[in-house]
């Protein structure tokens, strides 16, 4: 989707303990944009769906300056990624 600007630099976290349960997949802290604005959304530990893994937000700008955003999402296993 296209946005109106890049999102802002990454805010400094520290890292998660351990996974509070098995099959949980770290999300890295990132900005989501809502529609109006670029939100923080907090690093946290998230049920990974069977046979799926998290892919992380993209951030781009185009050489016309337009900028794209991707949100992050739970989606299927690339072939040859396991």
């Amino acid at each position: 989707m296209q946005v109106p600007t890049a999102p802002p630099t990454p805010l400094e976290e520290v890292d998660g303990k351990a996974p509070v349960a098995p099959g949980m997949s770290w999300i890295a802290g990132h900005w989501h944009w809502d529609g109006l604005r670029w939100v923080w959304s907090p690093s946290h530990w998230a049920s990974t769906p069977p046979g799926q893994r998290w892919y992380p937000p993209r951030y781009t700008e185009t050489a016309e300056g337009q900028h794209l955003y991707r949100p992050g999402a739970f989606g299927c296993i690339d072939a040859g990624e396991e």
